[in-house]
């Protein structure tokens, strides 16, 4: 009886020390046919020794059928590139290395949603899962620090509800730091769960091709709703010119401070949020409500491929607060830069010492000083609401030194 999956993709990891007989035994089983390897599947994999909990009792029954191996450089590698890849592995094992294995476990039907597997004749387009499996495999050595010296053998296993793909890699130099365990100086097995976690996120995102909705989340976040080449400034709308001034009035007095995610912008972050938040409503809800439909459109993804159990919804918020941070980072740089020239420009001074200096070249995101002054009679009502009368003062000052390096 096959067990049932909850989820679209589930991944488990193992790994054994260089004196395991299963270690051994591998290496064996590698050279087998593919008949004598789906026969005796279950003796040599060790990823799911563990699986007696959460109802995957009968998971470890033999695979219907099994692949041929392929690796990172090649599809059904021949007799001679399997007996090199047994002797790398090997010498690994002489030289001390672990060897890990981590399969990669589909639900069929969710396979044949995206077009991989149909299952009446039960043909699987194993060339589309092979490229996910180096994307994933790619990932996750980089991850852990392997990829230059860690190589690798997959097969995929054919069963009625849930084709799985069976990785194991080693180092035959190794590099993993050497830790004392149970009185005996070992290498580190143990791997990071995020980055397993990273991997099975890559190897459903390439079979599910989701790599044209990723470019257009990433071009809105990046460049048409959080473009850096916005002068926040200068826009038009005066409440968001009243936000400017009033997040410049709480920032910090050391501007190596002045990041959007710094600890030290906790109680001024909510204030540029405001100002975000307006902004994206004012100028840019089109396109804002376009990068809503696609991150919906991954939750949905996430929750049928990791299962409800899943954090599926992080990748939305995670993608969300990309947005804030890009813009309130490119406001807060835009702010530096005015102090750094000198230029007041709608911020008002709040215990900084302005140093007006001559500019090299226009800049044509920096007011004059008969727009400042103007400013001043335009606004100074609204001002006052926020402002206390020493601030203003300030200002009056530094508009009477700009006159003296005005371009």
């Amino acid at each position: 009886m096959a067990h049932e999956i909850v989820a679209g993709v589930i991944s488990k990891h193992a790994f054994v020390s260089p004196t395991s007989l299963k270690f051994s035994g591998y290496i064996a089983y590698m050279s087998r046919s593919e008949a004598v390897r789906t026969e005796s599947y279950a003796s040599h994999n060790f990823a799911f020794d563990d699986m007696d909990f959460d109802g995957y009792n009968n998971y470890m029954s033999n695979p219907e059928k099994s692949s041929g191996l392929f690796s990172k450089d090649g599809n059904f590698l021949t007799k001679s590139q399997v007996s090199n890849l047994q002797k790398q592995f090997a010498v690994a094992q002489n030289n001390e290395s672990n060897m890990w294995q981590v399969v990669f476990s589909f639900d069929n039907a969710w396979l044949e949603k995206h077009n991989v597997y149909k299952r009446n004749s039960n043909r699987l387009q194993e060339q589309v899962i092979m490229n996910a499996t180096r994307n994933a495999m790619a990932d996750l050595l980089k991850s852990e620090g392997l990829l230059n010296s860690a190589v690798w053998s997959g097969a995929i296993h054919y069963n009625t509800d849930n084709i799985h793909v069976h990785v194991a890699f080693v180092e035959p130099e190794p590099t993993r730091e050497l830790m004392m365990y149970k009185g005996t100086l070992q290498r580190r097995g143990k791997l990071k769960y995020s980055n397993i976690e990273r991997a099975k996120s890559r190897i459903a995102n390439s079979i599910s091709d989701r790599t044209l909705d990723f470019q257009k989340i990433d071009e809105l976040v990046r460049q048409k709703i959080g473009s850096n080449e916005i002068a926040y400034q200068d826009l038009d709308e005066k409440r968001l010119t009243e936000r400017y001034i009033k997040i410049f009035s709480l920032l910090p007095h050391d501007r190596r401070l002045w990041k959007y995610n710094n600890n030290a912008m906790s109680k001024i972050r909510p204030e540029l949020d405001l100002f975000i938040e307006d902004f994206i409503q004012t100028y840019r809800q089109d396109e804002f409500s376009e990068l809503n439909g696609l991150l919906d459109k991954q939750v949905a993804f996430n929750r049928e491929t990791y299962g409800q159990k899943s954090r599926f919804d992080d990748y939305k918020t995670n993608k969300i607060h990309d947005l804030y941070s890009n813009i309130g980072n490119t406001i807060l740089k835009e702010m530096s830069s005015e102090v750094s020239q000198g230029h007041a420009t709608k911020l008002v001074e709040q215990g900084f010492s302005f140093k007006p200096q001559r500019l090299r070249s226009p800049n044509v995101n920096t007011i004059n000083t008969s727009k400042i002054k103007h400013m001043f009679d335009k606004e100074y009502k609204s001002l006052r609401e926020y402002l206390n009368l020493r601030a203003y003062e300030k200002l009056q000052r530094l508009v009477k030194e700009n006159d003296e390096y005005e371009l």
